[in-house]
């Protein structure tokens, strides 16, 4: 049955409507300068939990505010003024009880999760434009009589994600170029000063975006203290993009400042075009000792800059001299950071699987092994699989360090592969829950399959010999949640 998202609008238009004109109709001594669709929460491939409905008046976020928000700012997304979390009514909930709204919300989930992830994307980017027409139409309505005489001149609905880009994006969407601008000049002017810098020559470039990583103004460039506090992140990426011996280069200085060190590491980490020079620097910074525990974070991202740089044996080297040329900490640190989930984020250097030093520093260096376990164990931000590493994913279930096979238990859950590497890995998913030794590896692999949906339904057999003999009480429960998902799968609840 086809997703009827007109219905679906008016629903949430209804209720939202609903909602803002009994709060209006309950404080008439208020004015209202501002109305979101906030608290929108959505697991990629997984479920979707409609925004509510907030609301903020002039005389509250006086009120509540007006002693200890900034005076600066206003003109921002980023300012008090505009977090729903921190406003007089962050949530109206009334919208959640209507009938409609809660036969609505699971059969979103539904349509978003009934096919591949690729179709749980275009669902999520259909929401996003189902719910700037909603705030749209709720600010039109809000704008008639007689609600209209309790909000002020420049009232505005918005979907209120975060202060991303992708939040700024969307605001821009709900309200108008004209009105964003008017409102945010902030952001406009970031778009503007993104368009100067872009036009600068590209050794000055590098210089501004070095600048903002440490946050301190640059004449030369034209850079302001303030936007260079406010662009250290932004200038991260910029380095990144630029690369090469210039940018990493202009880098070295920052690695001899403790209180900028980690930041100039991982930019080289995520780097292309880095050579011989900054490989010896950041050697010499991971082997000095760490008294502070801002210097642990510098020289850890230095060992993780050297791994992502394909020296995950030099590391391992400097951990058998004696005495060891390298702390066991940040050693640990980049021998695992490849198998972390900075690997994945965008803009990062993508650094193939291999589980080789791994295992080597697993039987080298036992000492090391509790610290690799820390770093890696369930539940922590791994990388993702991608189809040009399941080979050594399938490699590394068989390995016989139960380290590296939970590893490659736990990001095998990537159903975004699509279904003829489904094939190859759910098999091996299966062996590993009925066989391998170790419990944590079976628990890790009956997740796994749970990930994949309908598609592990040819083991269920498998994972209910799990449910029911399993030596560990959390491999049975995992595995209990694993029959009961693929048996929902048939009665058409997921």
């Amino acid at each position: 049955m086809t997703f009827d998202w007109k219905l679906f609008e008016q629903t949430l238009l209804d209720a939202y409507r609903q909602d803002a004109q009994a709060l209006i109709a309950a404080h008439p001594d208020q004015r209202f300068y501002a109305f979101a669709l906030s608290q929108l929460h959505r697991e990629e491939d997984g479920p979707i939990f409609l925004p509510r409905l907030a609301a903020n008046s002039e005389q509250a976020y006086a009120a509540d505010h007006g002693a200890t928000a900034p005076p600066e700012g206003l003109d921002s997304l980023h300012h008090i003024r505009w977090s729903p979390p921190d406003w007089r009514w962050p949530t109206l909930d009334s919208s959640a009880q209507h009938p409609a709204w809660t036969q609505m919300e699971p059969a979103l989930s539904a349509e978003a999760t009934r096919a591949a992830p690729a179709h749980w994307r275009r669902t999520e980017a259909r929401l996003l434009t189902a719910l700037v027409s909603v705030a749209k139409q709720l600010r039109r309505a809000l704008k008639q009589p007689p609600w209209a005489a309790h909000l002020t001149a420049e009232a505005i609905v918005w979907v209120a994600l975060d202060d991303s880009d992708e939040g700024i994006a969307l605001a821009r969407r709900c309200l108008g170029d004209a009105t964003f601008v008017r409102l945010f000049t902030s952001h406009d002017a970031d778009a503007s000063e993104a368009r100067r810098v872009a036009a600068l020559p590209l050794p000055q470039q590098v210089r501004y975006h070095v600048a903002c990583l440490q946050g301190v103004a640059d004449a030369e460039t034209g850079l302001g203290a303030e936007r260079a506090r406010a662009s250290r992140e932004a200038a991260q990426h910029a380095l990144c993009a630029i690369g090469g011996p210039l940018a990493a280069h202009a880098l070295l200085p920052l690695l001899d400042d403790e209180r900028h060190q980690w930041q100039a590491a991982a930019c080289l980490a995520w780097m292309d075009g880095v050579d011989d020079t900054v490989i010896t620097a950041l050697r010499r910074h991971a082997a000095r000792p760490a008294k502070k525990p801002p210097q642990a974070a510098g020289r850890a991202w230095c060992a993780n800059a050297l791994a992502a740089l394909g020296d995950s044996p030099w590391l391992l080297e400097q951990c058998l001299t004696s005495p060891p040329g390298l702390p066991d900490a940040p050693a640990a640190a980049g021998l695992t950071y490849p198998y972390r989930a900075w690997n994945s984020q965008d803009g990062a250097r993508s650094i193939a699987l291999d589980y080789r030093p791994l295992e080597a520093a697993l039987e080298r260096c036992p000492r090391l092994a509790p610290l690799l376990d820390k770093k890696l164990a369930p539940g922590g931000d791994f990388c993702t699989l991608r189809a040009s590493d399941v080979d050594e994913a399938l490699r590394g279930l068989a390995s016989p360090h139960a380290l590296v096979r939970r590893h490659a238990a736990a990001i095998m859950d990537n159903r975004a592969l699509g279904q003829a590497v489904g094939q190859r890995l759910l098999p091996a998913l299966a062996r590993a829950l009925t066989y391998d030794p170790d419990a944590q590896v079976r628990r890790l692999a009956a997740l796994s399959l749970q990930y994949w949906k309908k598609a592990s339904a040819p083991w269920r057999a498998e994972a209910q010999a799990a449910a029911d003999n399993d030596s560990d009480e959390a491999v049975r429960a995992t595995a209990r949640e694993l029959v009961q998902h693929i048996d929902n799968q048939f009665r058409g609840f997921m």
